[in-house]
């Protein structure tokens, strides 16, 4: 964690670039603000498969402007499991917050929000992050240090079991290079730090409560990134790997678009 740090601060010691009006990275968030009245467009599909079997994922966001230096972001997922019909999941609104340029360079933001639930297996919960974006020529980096503390209800998982999940820190980084003028190449990692979560059982009519052990999660992932010259619009691919017996899939594939009507020149 200590070289984590000092690679971070050397980064934003040497940076040069201040992203504003920026596309999100795939799978995280940016230090950078999409610019007072501007929207943006996501949509995205994955395909993984872990040990319960396989699932495919569509998700949908749309991003506004509120200010210069406020940003609210939309999310929704479309999920199937197996032989399962598609069903909406995964509902999040998140507030960003630019806190400003640090030393000529990195962008640093704030975010918080709620998860919705939209399926009765879900939880109603609060979302917080810091995300900082910064650059050395060619080369860029994303750093997300995010925390979901609080789970406020209960899911009915049917048969008498109700659960709280597990609180979840997460921390991610994303080193970007770019390759030419329209290609961008990138990779990173994924931990999830998992907390202690509850259940309630109850049978015959008696309730007994038993604590979710915690542990961590992790992911590699490996992606490219493409931007057509003047033109709104950015695609990605990327290819996760899970690398302990916690994380969510043994891999995933994931397509995204991005679009920004008003910032076809936009940081990507």
């Amino acid at each position: 964690m200590r070289r984590l740090t000092t690679i971070l601060f050397l980064l934003s010691l040497s940076a040069s670039i201040l992203f504003a009006q920026t596309y999100e990275p795939l799978e995280m968030k940016s230090g950078g603000m999409l610019g007072a009245r501007n929207l943006r467009f996501i949509l995205n599909w994955a395909y993984l498969e872990n040990d319960i079997g396989d699932t495919s994922v569509f998700d949908f966001g749309l991003d506004f402007g509120i200010s210069p230096a406020v940003e609210l972001q939309n999310r929704i997922s479309y999920l199937s499991s197996g032989d399962s019909d598609y069903e909406w999941e995964e509902w999040t609104e998140l507030l960003k917050f630019k806190l400003g340029k640090v030393l000529n360079g990195p962008a640093y933001a704030l975010g918080t929000g709620l998860r919705i639930p939209v399926h009765k297996y879900e939880s109603l919960g609060l979302i917080a992050g810091l995300y900082i974006s910064s650059a050395i020529k060619d080369i860029d980096f994303d750093f997300n240090l995010g925390f979901e503390p609080i789970y406020l209800t209960y899911a009915d998982l049917g048969g008498g079991m109700k659960v709280r999940p597990n609180s979840l820190l997460n921390i991610n980084l994303r080193l970007g290079y770019k390759f030419t003028p329209f290609l961008k190449l990138a990779g990173g990692f994924e931990l999830n730090q998992l907390l202690e979560g509850k259940r309630k059982i109850k049978e015959n009519d008696h309730e007994t409560t038993e604590t979710i052990s915690g542990g961590s999660a992790w992911n590699f992932i490996f992606g490219a990134r493409v931007k057509p010259i003047d033109y709104p619009i950015v695609v990605d691919c990327s290819l996760s790997l899970g690398a302990s017996k916690r994380s969510p899939y043994d891999w995933r594939i994931k397509i995204g678009v991005q679009l920004q009507p008003q910032s076809p020149n936009a940081e990507w």
